[in-house]
Parts: C-alpha cells; structure tokens; sequence
C-alpha cells in the first residue's frame, strides 16, 4: 500500500496548505506549528528541525496568530477526525479529536 504521505491527495493538500501559509506571510512549517499549538488537547510540540532556518520558522510561529478562518480552511479540506487520504484512517492510531481555541 502506499504510503499516505506520498497520496496524491496529499501533496495536494500540502500545496494548497503551504499557498494558504504563504499569503499569511508565514512557512508551511510555522502554519503547522501553529495549527498543532491551537488544539485545546495539545500542551506543547516536540520540535526537530534539521536546519536554523526551520527553528527560526518555528519561534516565528509562536508569534503568528491561528484564525477561526484557518481553522476553517484546514477543517474544509480535512474534515476533523479523518486523515488527509479520504478513506484512510489506520486502526492502530485512532484520531482522537481536536478542540480548536479559537
């Protein structure tokens, strides 16, 4: 099988994801970060950057704020609770929710 991370459905999303990044003025690594810090359930991320360039991604986005409108836009194409491949949710790692902050 596959592998999900290399789904077409998931490079597009990722493209899409990065497009949304970058007329925010932030990297798709700083949207993420901030995606994961604005889950009610998540107190902290374990961060592993193999450049400074990415840590410096990951501090600026400690300061970018995580709208209702991308949390929107992120629940549009990912429908909470599911994984990015339609159909593709792996038994051994249950998605157990997410509470937005915002």
């Amino acid at each position: 099988m596959m592998q999900t991370e290399w789904h077409p459905a998931s490079l597009r999303l990722a493209r899409e994801f990065a497009e949304h990044a970058a007329a925010a003025g932030l990297t798709p690594e700083a949207f993420a970060v901030r995606w994961v810090l604005n889950n009610r359930l998540v107190t902290g991320i374990v961060a592993g950057p193999r450049t400074e360039a990415q840590w410096e991604s990951y501090l600026a986005a400690l300061e970018a704020p995580f709208t209702a409108a991308d949390e929107a836009f992120v629940a549009e194409r990912v429908p909470p609770g599911h994984h990015a491949v339609p159909g593709y949710n792996d038994p051994a790692y249950p998605i157990e929710g997410r509470q937005p902050r915002n």
